[in-house]
């Protein structure tokens, strides 16, 4: 049973139209997992002008467990259907109540012969080829072409003997601990029987009344109760009546039903470990009603048997399995014909092996013949698969206003089918209620300058790597709770091209150069080294560092660095992390914000026509698509606006900005990332290599392949190898400089082959240099959606009083003063460009300046 689309549709709507409005009266029809879940959710961001009205004297919906023999068995819902991106499975995995089950499938002939494997084998293989995963009364009606996504994992997870409940407990916090229970349940009203929706499409509020002649109002009914109940009451319960299209999913759409009958036994006369699985022959088949004629008419109901299963925790009890088009009749059939009809069928197939003995109680589910429910769950019918239309989205679909707010949403298992500062904003628009909001992203993932690839025993990141600080950085606040970020454990190794390490006081004087190098001229010990020099590359003759020429980088500047750590790494899980806690899909990814639904991958922008008026902005796709918004938030690199913003922006941009773009330095940094089959480096040093003026003159002879310039290799451009976090057989090479963008177009043969010859020159007479077995590069720059890595203050930036960095955060502003066209992404700090926790900064200051604008305009 799924209930999962309750995060993405029904509490969505709530949030997102209230966040600056007084709380809306919400009306629950039913209390089974949608209800619960929706309900909840809403209550736990503070909605809490609700009931739930529910028809039955008990919550749960077709969750239904009961307390039988020692422990729980469930008429309902029994399995926890798999593990990975099960929202069930993810509430409850650290509470350890779920278990695996261990019990092996039996087939059983009519005669008492246990069938070969190899046979049982065979009818595996062909239920999995008509996708047999759905029981309803008529096979035929089934849809072999079916959009049913099975979660990967153990399908038959079970409760221990807790019952399913577990999973409506752990909803309302009743579990582990009841003494956090969730008030929301003296909200639930139980035998509350909805017989009409009286729903408005105005201004009105929507009338629900009941069996017992109560009325409720509300501004918002989110109507939970199964497709079994709109077949048999849509047309009398809705008024006015569904649309068409509405009605037309209803009808369309298969419901049918599974019966159990549960059987307790003083003795446990079986094997518990065995699960049963009954195969009648033709003869056996024909025989049935001369040999046992009660219960429904015609074909004998025996013949629905589909299984006999142990409950679990439970040795003593017997569980069967019945489904087909007696289902009906055989819930309104006598106990004790039930329960005869079983013993009869246990001693027929498994007679000869155990002796059987008489129940000494039975339970029996009444899914189809109880109104509140008419059947147990949804299938894809033959005629609901036959047009392309999509009957789940169509049932799912709220009933709106006319100012396009929802009055009546629909939920339950019938209606279940980018970089970091477009995460960070369109993550706290959503948690701010505003999620008419799509994401476009150009390529066919999300991350932007992030991307974590597993490489070896862990994530290697071909982007941002670090965590660059403690104190004031977002994104060491965003994760500090959970112990990921671990401090690096290493120790800086300069080396020199005759294969000598450089002494550590020597190497330790040259990092505090660079210290100095990066002062700001005014600072008294910078004028000793520096003297009034404005670039790095006049400072320190060491050229290219992060940008294409040192010369291009001002010493003075604006960047501030986060106290503490500069070097925290993500013990080998990946920069992916922040993202997948933006988006609360970690530590549980049950709680993933549905925002993740609104990224539209592969969708590269062509042309932003932007309004300085009231019309909307219009954005076209390279695919031709086209998407229209009141506000656009513009994340992409400084790379691509100076690539392209003079074709992309219609109208231009205003000058300000275009001298923004032109002046703020953008330059990349390559990453070459070796695979060993062993460790032949000490893997808690950082290397550095240091070339001689004359080995340097002597690589175009001795190594001459690859990009050189000025008459310099590509080889001395490289800034450090270190090894990767968890990943102690992988060396991660970074290279930066002028020859980053003719590197990157080089072929990876010639790039190991570099690399090795490096290893060999600068390490051979420590260690025993190996070859690779395998390599994975950056392409940052020759990337067209990114065209670098990250930004810095160019001398040119910084020549004037202009602070560049601001002009390019301002938004392009309509005519009533509210904004149009919003900026963000690193280059847009003041402070912190070039890093992540500046991008997420700069996400999260643009979905304040749309919050800000909607608060101050209530």
């Amino acid at each position: 049973m799924s209930f999962s689309l309750l995060y993405l549709i029904s509490s969505s709507f709530f949030l997102s139209i209230y966040c600056l409005e007084e709380s809306p009266s919400i009306l629950v029809i039913g209390s089974g997992p949608s209800g619960i879940a929706a309900a909840s959710k809403l209550w736990k961001y503070n909605f809490t002008n609700l009931r739930i009205l529910e028809a039955e004297n008990r919550i749960g919906g077709r969750v239904n467990s009961v307390k039988f023999g020692n422990g729980y068995v469930d008429l309902g819902g029994q399995w926890c259907h798999g593990e990975t991106d099960n929202i069930v499975y993810n509430m409850v995995k650290n509470l350890n109540v779920l278990k695996h089950a261990n019990s092996s499938i039996k087939l059983v002939y009519s005669n008492g012969t246990f069938l070969e494997r190899e046979i049982y084998d065979n009818l595996v293989g062909f239920a999995e080829s008509i996708d047999a995963s759905h029981t309803n009364p008529e096979t035929e009606e089934i849809s072999r072409k079916s959009d049913y996504k099975r979660c990967g994992g153990d399908l038959l997870l079970n409760w221990n003997g807790q019952g399913y409940k577990t999973i409506l407990e752990v909803m309302l916090q009743e579990y582990p601990d009841p003494s956090r229970q969730l008030p929301l349940v003296t909200n639930i009203l139980l035998n509350k029987e909805v017989t009409k929706i009286i729903w408005s499409n105005g201004t009105e509020r929507n009338s629900v009344r009941c069996l017992d002649n109560t009325v409720y109002e509300a501004d918002h009914v989110i109507f939970t109760p199964s497709l079994g109940v709109l077949k048999a009451n849509h047309d009398k319960i809705f008024e006015p009546e569904l649309p068409n299209e509405k009605i037309e999913a209803i009808r369309s759409f298969g419901f049918g039903a599974i019966m159990k009958i549960i059987l307790h036994f003083n003795t446990t006369w079986w094997n518990p470990h065995e699960t049963y699985f009954f195969v009648w022959s033709a003869e056996d088949r024909n025989n049935i009603l001369s040999e046992f004629d009660r219960g429904p008419n015609g074909r004998s109901w025996l013949t629905s048997s589909i299984a006999f299963v142990t409950a679990e925790n439970n040795p003593k009890v017997l569980l069967g399995f019945f489904s087909g088009e007696m289902v009906p009749d055989m819930e309104r059939e006598l106990d004790e014909v039930l329960q005869d009809g079983c013993t009869y069928i246990l001693r027929k197939f498994l007679g000869e092996k155990y002796s059987v003995v008489e129940p000494d109680d039975i339970i029996k589910s009444t899914w189809y013949n109880n109104p509140h429910f008419r059947g147990t769950y949804s299938y894809e019918s033959v005629k609901g698969n036959s047009t392309g239309n999509r009957f789940p989205e169509k049932l799912a679909r709220p009933l709106y206003r006319t100012n396009s707010h929802p009055s009546i949403q629909f939920a339950g298992e019938a209606t279940h089918r980018s970089g970091p500062s477009g995460i960070a904003a369109a993550t706290k628009l959503w948690k701010h209620n505003f999620t008419n909001l799509k994401i476009l992203e150009a390529e066919d993932r999300i991350g932007g300058r992030i991307k974590s690839i597993k490489f070896g025993d862990a994530y290697v990141d071909l982007g941002a790597q670090s965590c660059h600080g403690e104190k004031d950085n977002i994104v060491y606040h965003l994760v500090n709770q959970y112990n990921i970020l671990k401090h690096s454990n290493f120790s800086l190794k300069m080396v020199y091209s005759n294969g000598e390490f450089i002494d550590d006081e020597i190497c330790k004087n040259l990092v505090d150069f660079v210290d100095f190098v990066n002062l700001d001229p005014t600072d008294p010990k910078a004028r000793a080294s520096c003297q009034n020099t404005s670039s790095v590359g006049e400072c320190f003759a060491k050229d290219d560092y992060s940008s294409f020429s040192s010369y291009d980088i001002s010493r003075k500047s604006s960047y501030k660095t986060c106290e503490g750590d500069l070097y925290l790494n993500w013990d080998g899980l990946g920069y992916k992390t922040i993202l997948e806690i933006m988006l609360q899909e970690y530590p549980d990814r049950s709680q993933q914000l549905p925002v993740v639904n609104n990224i539209l991958l592969n969708k590269e922008v062509t042309k932003i026509i932007w309004s300085n008026n009231t019309t909307r902005n219009v954005v076209h796709c390279l695919d031709n698509t086209v998407y229209e918004a009141d506000y656009v938030i513009f994340t992409a690199s400084v790379g691509v606006l100076k690539a392209s913003s003079d074709k992309m922006f219609e109208p231009k941009l205003p000058d300000e900005k275009l001298r923004a773009i032109r002046s703020i330095g953008f330059g990349a940094i390559m990453k070459i990332i070796f695979h060993f089959p062993t460790t032949w480096w000490n893997p808690n040093d950082t290397y550095a290599f240091i070339w001689s003026a004359e080995d340097k003159k002597k690589i175009p002879t001795k190594f001459g392949k690859g990009p050189v310039k000025n008459g310099r290799s590509w080889l001395t451009t490289s800034a450090a190898f270190i090894t990767a976090e968890n990943n102690p057989k992988v060396l991660m090479g970074y290279f930066s400089g002028v020859m980053v963008p003719e590197m990157e177009k080089e072929s990876d043969q010639i790039l190991q082959d570099g690399c090795m010859y490096m290893f060999r020159t600068f390490l051979g007479k420590t260690y025993s240099v190996i070859e690779p077995d395998n390599m994975i590069k950056s392409t940052w720059y020759s990337n067209p959606h990114f065209r670098g890595t990250y930004s810095y203050e160019s001398v040119k930036s910084n020549s004037a009083e202009n602070r560049f960095p601001e002009e390019l955060a301002s938004p392009l502003i309509r005519e009533n003063g509210n904004p149009s066209v919003l900026f963000a992404g690193e280059a847009t700090h003041p402070y912190y460009f070039s890093t992540v926790h500046g991008a997420i900064e700069t996400g999260y200051r643009e979905a304040d300046r749309i919050i800000d604008l909607y608060s101050h305009n209530k």
